[in-house]
């Protein structure tokens, strides 16, 4: 099997590009992909840096490892061409139509892509740090753990795009669209939002598709727990139980019951009391320090309609840190159920003597 481990070359971009591979380019792709296939079982790699390629049609061309740095592709077409671990770092692919084509694992750090066409294009583990885009389209296509840190990304449009795990900070979102995107622990850490022109209520965030079990388990419903007094009635709870515990246990093992001619009676749900309430303190607390603050401070509707914030912020902090949120829920609920029992067994005796009178 072919290797295509690394293929970026190291040092700078070569002053003229490989003029016999360029001129195999241009033969078709019936005859670069012969010619390829056999390049790679004797160790060549498509030597196409600077090369000028515009408006060549390369459909279905097998570019895999291709060195086309600084390569200026305006106007190429790339429909469906395997360019997996490329290099096409400051290439220019302006109006380029990629659709559907394979970019896994390419790099394309500070290339420029305005209103490029890569419309159910696979873009997974791309690196495409300081990409400059305007109006690209991105419908349908993988991000799946690419990055696109600090990239300029205006006006793209992500609709139905797969966006998960991608990393989108420091990158500028302006006027970018998201509808039906998949969206699970991306990073946006620092994007940036022009505040006069993007519209947050119509970007497509409120659409954007995340994994079922975050639909039932996310910041968002817990924002429940922040908002009811658990942390503090919970702690009030616990002290008031140990305090009861321990003083009972204290006169007994001080002979108290010499005075009084038996032991104080200490009912177990005292102990119930304590085990229900150390749950809900430690649930409450949970969230109280692992919960995002925008989160705790304002409502997705508050953030987004009120403040004019960008959704996409909110959500990230919405469905972030799984573990504190699986921790917050688990040891509420238990915690909960356990004193609603108590509270229960004290309140329905007390509900059948009122409706007996």
């Amino acid at each position: 099997m072919t290797d295509l481990r690394d293929q970026r070359k190291p040092g700078a971009v070569p002053e003229e590009p490989n003029e016999a591979h360029v001129a195999l380019i241009k033969r078709g792709a019936e005859r670069w992909n012969e010619w390829i296939a056999d390049a790679r079982r004797r160790g060549i790699a498509p030597e196409l840096a600077r090369a000028r390629l515009d408006r060549l049609d390369l459909t279905g061309y097998d570019l895999r490892g291709a060195d086309l740095r600084a390569a200026h592709m305006q106007h190429t077409v790339l429909h469906e061409a395997d360019l997996t671990l490329s290099d096409l770092r400051h290439a220019t692919l302006d109006q380029a139509d990629l659709q559907e084509a394979t970019l896994v694992k390419a790099y394309l750090d500070n290339a420029t892509l305005q209103n490029a066409d890569l419309r159910g294009a696979n873009l997974t583990e791309v690196r495409a740090v300081g990409v400059k885009t305007r109006q690209t389209k991105f419908d349908e296509a993988v991000l799946h753990k690419a990055d696109w840190e600090g990239a300029t990304l205006v006006g793209a449009v992500f609709d139905g795009a797969d966006l998960s795990y991608a990393n989108l900070s420091r990158s500028i979102l302006t006027d970018a669209r998201f509808f039906n995107a998949t969206f699970y622990r991306t990073l946006v850490d620092w994007a940036w939002f022009d505040p006069a022109h993007h519209m947050p209520l119509n970007d497509g965030t409120d659409r954007i598709e995340v994994p079922w079990h975050d639909r039932f388990l996310n910041w968002g419903l817990l924002r429940l727990i922040g908002r009811l007094p658990f942390f503090g009635v919970s702690y009030a709870a616990l002290l008031i139980s140990i305090t009861v515990i321990n003083t009972t246990h204290f006169l007994n093992e001080h002979r108290f019951i010499e005075q009084v001619g038996y032991p104080l009676p200490l009912s177990e749900r005292w102990v119930w009391l304590m085990v229900g309430s150390l749950l809900v303190a430690i649930g409450a607390t949970t969230h109280r320090v692992r919960c995002p603050q925008r989160l705790q401070e304002f409502s997705e509707w508050e953030w987004v309609a009120q403040h004019g914030q960008p959704r996409l912020f909110y959500l990230a902090d919405k469905y972030s840190r799984r573990a504190a949120q699986a921790l917050t829920l688990l040891f509420t609920l238990v915690g909960g159920l356990i004193s609603l029992g108590l509270l229960l067994e004290r309140l329905l005796p007390a509900l059948r003597y009122a409706a007996a009178q």
